[in-house]
C-alpha cells in the first residue's frame, strides 16, 4: 500500500493506493513529468474507500457537543485576529531541493458558542505551468481542533511531454483538469487539557478523536465519493516563555506560546505541526508542519488585520 497526499487550503487529505497499481499509473508517463504521474496516480486511487451517495452532514454530534462544552477563550479578547496573509514554503523531496510557495488568505469570526470560524483562500501557480484555487472553511476549537470543515481545490495542467515515434521523440501536449474536494467532521473527543483555549506555560496534554472524512474526485475519465473513518492521537507541549508576536511580523500584537503537537494514525507515519498561541487574539496559528517523512511546510504571516 502506497501513501500520498494531496493538499488544499490547510488540509493536507492523505490518499492510500495499493503499490502496484501506483506503479502501473506511473509507468504510463515515465517519460512525462511528475506532476503529470500524480494526477495519474490520484485519479487511479480516488475510488478507494467505502463509496457513498450523499454529503455528509456538517453537524457537531450531541457527544462531541458535550465533550468540548469547555473549551473555550475568555471573549471578548483584547486584539481580535480577522485576517491575516499566509506564505506557505512548501519542501518536498519531489522537488530535489527547490522549494514551493504558495499564498493565501485567512479570515476568522468567533461564534457566540466561543468557537472560531476560518476560511482560506490561495491561489498556486507551479513552474510547470499548473495552475490551482482552493478554497478551505471550518470550525474549530480556536484553530487547533477541527470539528467541522469543507474544503476544494481545481487544478488545470498543460504540460509538452515527448514520446517516442519512429525513432526519434515527438512534442505531445498534455492537459489535465480536476476538481478534489473534502467534507471533515469530528465524531468523538477526549482530551486531558482542561481548556484547549488557554493553555498553561510549560505543560502538556495530550488529546484522541476521531473524524470522518468525505472526499470528493472529479476527473475528466472518473468521479468518486468516498468516506473514511480516521482515528487519532496528538501529544502536545506549551512552552514556557511567551515569545513577541513580532517574529512571526512586525505587525502581529502581543506575544504567543510556542505549543509543538505530534500525532499518530494507525498505520501511518507520526507527523507533527508547531502553532503559536497568541495570548492577545485567543487562537493557534500553525507556523510548521511537518506531514510524513516526504513534505514539510513552514509558515509566515503579513498583513493582520485587527476588530
Amino acid at each position: 500500500m502506497a501513501r500520498f497526499e494531496v493538499g488544499f487550503g490547510k488540509l493536507l487529505l492523505p490518499i492510500q493506493c495499493p503499490a502496484k497499481m501506483l506503479r502501473s499509473q506511473f509507468a504510463v508517463v515515465k517519460a512525462g513529468t511528475l506532476l503529470s504521474a500524480v494526477l495519474l496516480a490520484v485519479s487511479g486511487c480516488a475510488s478507494s474507500g467505502t463509496p457513498i451517495d450523499r454529503d455528509i452532514d456538517l453537524v457537531v454530534v450531541p457527544s462531541v457537543e458535550l465533550a468540548v462544552a469547555a473549551h473555550s477563550p475568555s471573549l471578548p479578547v483584547s486584539a481580535e485576529l480577522v485576517s491575516v496573509n499566509e506564505v506557505v514554503k512548501i519542501d518536498h523531496k519531489a522537488n530535489l531541493g527547490r522549494i514551493a510557495t504558495s499564498e493565501q488568505q485567512s479570515t476568522f469570526r468567533w461564534q457566540s458558542d466561543g468557537r472560531l470560524s476560518s476560511t482560506s483562500t490561495g491561489r498556486y501557480k507551479g513552474g510547470d505551468g499548473s495552475m490551482s484555487a482552493s478554497i478551505a472553511t471550518s470550525v474549530s476549537l480556536c484553530g487547533l481542533v477541527p470539528l467541522l470543515g469543507e474544503s476544494g481545490s481545481t487544478t488545470d495542467s498543460r504540460l509538452t511531454t515527448a514520446i517516442p515515434a519512429g525513432g526519434v521523440f515527438l512534442p505531445f501536449d498534455v492537459s489535465s483538469k480536476h476538481q478534489i474536494g473534502s467534507r471533515v467532521r469530528l465524531v468523538s473527543f477526549s482530551t486531558s487539557a482542561a481548556n484547549l483555549c488557554k493553555p498553561t506555560p510549560g505543560t502538556s496534554f495530550t488529546y484522541q478523536s476521531t473524524r470522518e472524512e468525505q472526499r470528493k474526485f472529479q476527473g475528466s475519465m472518473l468521479s468518486s465519493n468516498t468516506l473514511h473513518t480516521i482515528t487519532e492521537s496528538a501529544s502536545c507541549t506549551v512552552g514556557s516563555a511567551e515569545v513577541s508576536a513580532k517574529a512571526l511580523d512586525p505587525s502581529i500584537v502581543g506575544s504567543y506560546l510556542l505549543v509543538t503537537c505530534t500525532y499518530s494514525v494507525p498505520s501511518q507515519s507520526p507527523r507533527k505541526s508547531e502553532f503559536a498561541y497568541l495570548l492577545s487574539s485567543g487562537l493557534y496559528l500553525p507556523v510548521f508542519i511537518q506531514s510524513n517523512e516526504y513534505q514539510a511546510n513552514s509558515m509566515r504571516y503579513t498583513a493582520p488585520r485587527y476588530r
